[in-house]
């Protein structure tokens, strides 16, 4: 009976004569070998994403991404070197001898940061950090803009 044609009945009788013949099952439904072979994804199907996804962690609002100095790989955790304020990626801060790797000051204590909490100054070769908005703009103010100011006086 597998490959038999499927054969409708009509409404009005039953006789075999008045049946139509369809097709056989192969048809109808595709045979196993045919239902393997398909076009590729992006020609007939549309991408349907209806999974919900959890997040997990954080939203971290308009993060800054910072490279570490020393190893060049993203920096997702911070290593603030005290008392100078640079930063480096915390293996990288948490295996250098006692002497920041950038300006080598003595260090006292390495401050963990996590990524989208440390504000960088980039004027020049500052590179000092500071922990809000706020006091990076001041330091901004006091360090680097009166130096400019005072210059430009007679």
């Amino acid at each position: 009976m597998e490959n038999q044609p499927r054969r409708e009945s009509s409404t009005a009788n039953n006789n075999d004569e008045q049946q139509q013949v369809i097709g056989n099952d192969d048809e109808y439904f595709g045979s196993f070998s045919t239902s393997l072979i398909s076009p590729p994804f992006g020609h007939t199907n549309q991408l349907q994403l209806r999974n919900r996804a959890n997040l997990v962690g954080e939203k971290i609002i308009n993060p800054g991404i910072h490279m570490c100095d020393s190893c060049q790989s993203p920096i997702l955790v911070y290593g603030r070197m005290i008392p100078c304020k640079h930063v480096f990626c915390f293996d990288c801060a948490d295996k250098s001898p006692e002497k920041c790797l950038r300006c080598s000051n003595n260090i006292l204590k390495i401050e963990k940061c996590k990524i989208g909490t440390v504000f960088i100054c980039r004027t020049d070769t500052c590179r000092r950090t500071y922990l809000s908005q706020r006091d990076l703009d001041a330091h901004i103010q006091h360090r680097h803009l009166r130096r400019s100011d005072g210059s430009l006086r007679f």
